[in-house]
């Protein structure tokens, strides 16, 4: 009986090859065929992954066609896009004769190259033997193509950098990041025409203010950073003078995508500042490449701050006492913007609320009106439009983009479930989610964590949380209910109390019809 033939050791030991009864060069050839029938396709795949621009799967987005492969996707900038290609892949020269007349002669091909980087390589000569020519010459190939990659990084760099406050088009990672309106391309609300501060920065004169002025002629002006927003920084300050110390954030310029916001943010700011839940701007200088507000000082952190350490403490939550007196305080300020100022903010939520102090009564200023706008009402200057704010925390209505004033008093409503419960009503694992959660407009009251909670905090819940805005309840009829007169008022003089208290059964009669629309 003859012996079965020598088997030569794999590499590799794959038990499966081993058990088979096939000669070593059988194996071999087997392994050989599966990898020349392989390669081809990999080849494929990253051929059109550096090849296609995946032109209309969405503006921006830089993958390749075949939806087969997502996990090869990638969102990038369309500017960047753009540019990448311009680098990678430059345009061929339709007429070379004329391309080197231009050249020699100075004329537009030379004149645009020096005008634009990306230009500047789309004229540079094809890697190859002339390539190697010159840089056997000595000439300065090598140095214009550093130079112009470094100022395509610079290009690509400010790109990202005007793209940083975040919109709907990339949704930020975080929940808690407000979403930039998206009007009309060339518009603002009202139809005017929106300048940015890198078309204005080549008018001569301030954009802001009437003249350039210094800060640190009037301030001293601490190094260390207390925080950042979305354009600037904030860090205290000190007035030369008086030696009261204040705080100062400080907007770059060039950063700003649009300018008129940053001047309507400074004109209404001026005019809300008296009102004692509101930061109080003090002083507004510009310089050259920045825009400086000097504001009074809060030092006891923002709301949201202590929401996360009232979640981490024992109790979990707010008791209905603190939760009302802070929420009591947000409807002054959100009441006398509406009915005094005919201002809507637009972006309430705990992160644009400071307290004063550390201590836990503190009073709190409402910060950041980036997205106020003027607005009286819908009847008199149409809806408002853009879808502004931050998910958490938008109303229905403003994902419909058909909203008014009412929006705002939504946004006190997620804030006070979420002070009674710990946690937001609509929430999800990303903002997609989260926007589905709030057009339907149903929350819940969840077992134990809402047993203890009285009827009447129940019902302003779900008054302020009405899925209708013409059902929700204004910011003064909010701050008059029964929960926040019981728990955050002062003993009332006489003849200021719209009525009685309503009593236990009232209150229940009124939540259960509230609540007529909601899940158990």
């Amino acid at each position: 009986r003859r012996p079965p033939p020598a088997m030569a050791p794999w590499p590799f030991s794959p038990s499966i090859l081993d058990s088979l009864p096939l000669p070593t060069s059988a194996s071999t050839l087997l392994l050989t065929l599966a990898f020349a029938a392989f390669l081809p396709m990999v080849a494929r795949i990253f051929a059109k992954l550096l090849n296609e621009e995946g032109e209309g799967e969405g503006e921006g987005e830089f993958h390749h066609r075949d939806r087969r492969f997502p996990q090869l996707r990638a969102r990038w900038p369309p500017g960047v896009v753009r540019m990448l290609r311009e680098w990678k892949h430059p345009e061929e020269e339709e007429d070379d004769d004329d391309d080197d007349d231009d050249d020699d002669t100075g004329g537009p091909s030379s004149s645009a190259a020096a005008e634009s980087p990306t230009a500047a390589v789309a004229s540079s000569p094809p890697c190859g033997r002339e390539e190697e020519e010159e840089e056997k010459e000595g000439g300065p190939l090598i140095e214009d193509v550093k130079t112009t990659r470094r100022n395509l990084a610079r290009r690509i760099n400010d790109l990202l950098l005007a793209r940083s406050s975040p919109n709907r088009s990339a949704v930020p990672s975080s929940n808690n990041a407000a979403v930039a309106p998206t009007p009309s391309k060339g518009s603002s609300d009202g139809g005017q025409p929106v300048a940015t501060a890198r078309e204005e920065e080549e008018e001569s004169g301030p954009l802001i203010e009437d003249a350039f002025s210094e800060v640190n002629d009037t301030y001293d002006v601490d190094s260390k950073e207390l925080g950042t927003g979305r354009y600037g920084i904030v860090r205290k300050c000190t007035e030369r003078k008086t030696g009261e110390v204040y705080a100062v954030k400080t907007v770059k310029k060039a950063r700003v995508a649009q300018i008129d916001a940053l001047r309507q943010e400074v004109r209404l700011l001026l005019e809300v500042s008296s009102h004692p839940n509101v930061i109080e701007l003090v002083d507004v200088f510009e310089d050259e490449d920045e825009v400086h507000l000097v504001t009074e000082l809060a030092t006891g952190g923002e709301l949201f701050d202590r929401i996360v350490a009232k979640k981490q403490s024992p109790e979990k939550r707010f008791s209905e006492k603190e939760a009302a007196c802070i929420v009591k305080q947000i409807l002054d300020a959100v009441s006398y913007l509406h009915d005094e100022k005919d201002i809507v903010h637009r972006d309430i939520k705990p992160e644009n609320f400071l307290f004063t102090s550390d201590a836990d009564d503190a009073p709190i200023k409402m910060i950041d009106f980036g997205y106020a706008v003027r607005h009286v009402s819908a009847e008199e200057d149409g809806p408002l439009r853009e879808d502004v704010g931050t998910p958490l925390y938008m109303a229905p209505e403003v994902l419909h983009r058909d909203y008014d004033r009412s929006c705002d008093v939504w946004s006190v409503g997620i804030i006070a479930y979420t002070l009674l419960a710990g946690y937001p009503p609509f929430n999800g694992p990303n903002d997609e989610d989260i926007y589905d959660a709030v057009r339907g407009g149903r929350f819940r009251f969840l077992g134990t964590d809402w047993d203890d909670i009285s009827l009447d905090a129940k019902d302003f819940v779900c008054r302020v949380l009405k899925k209708d805005p013409k059902l929700r309840i204004s910011a003064v009829e909010a701050s008059r209910h029964g929960w926040v007169r019981k728990f955050a008022a002062p003993v009332e003089e006489e003849g200021t109390s719209d009525g009685p208290e309503e009593d236990a059964d009232a209150a229940a009669a009124a939540a259960a019809a509230s609540a007529e629309q909601l899940p158990e």
